[in-house]
């Protein structure tokens, strides 16, 4: 999907359009706060939230993202276990250093 190495990351997330989706200002807005949210949880050693087949669901309320394949109905996982299995807690700590979010 794309590169899980930690300068693969900075540069996705600094050059893609995963902040700037065909959405409105709020939606591209919650996503960004989304990602760095669960980047500043894993990087404290958390999970970074949970997902279902269609749902991300997060303490706060649910976000009905829509894309999670691969997921069977009912199975809730985490997003650091499905995204980044066997990445390590510094991985997310270099991400947000080279991203300029604090966790």
């Amino acid at each position: 999907m794309y590169p899980r190495t930690v300068q693969g990351m900075i540069s996705f997330y600094k050059t893609s359009d995963v902040f700037h989706r065909n959405g409105t200002k709020r939606q591209n807005r919650d996503c960004r706060r989304m990602v760095i949210r669960q980047y500043r949880d894993m990087a404290r050693g958390g999970n970074g939230g949970l997902i279902t087949s269609d749902l991300c669901v997060w303490p706060e309320r649910p976000l009905d993202l829509g894309y999670w394949e691969n997921i069977p109905e009912g199975v809730i996982v985490s997003i650091r276990d499905y995204h980044y299995p066997g990445h390590p807690t510094s991985f997310f700590q270099k991400v947000c250093d080279g991203m300029g979010w604090s966790y």
